[in-house]
């Protein structure tokens, strides 16, 4: 049976493999910082792409929902 997904899935960052959430973070906390572009490659709509992203600041617990 397929599974539905919704949105976009993160299956690499700059050409490393994604398997969870939990390789995305302690990726960035060790190569990244705030304002560093990376290489994303995702899943959308059944089909693989690669983006760019820039990354902002952590929102504090006061300002996420």
């Amino acid at each position: 049976m397929p599974i539905k997904l919704g949105g976009d899935v993160i299956i690499g960052v700059d050409n490393k493999t994604v398997r969870k959430i939990d390789d995305i973070l302690v990726y960035l906390q060790r190569e990244k910082a705030v304002g560093d572009e990376l290489q994303l490659t995702i899943l959308r709509e059944g089909q693989q792409m690669q983006i760019t992203a820039v990354l902002g600041a952590r929102p504090n617990q006061q300002e996420s929902p």
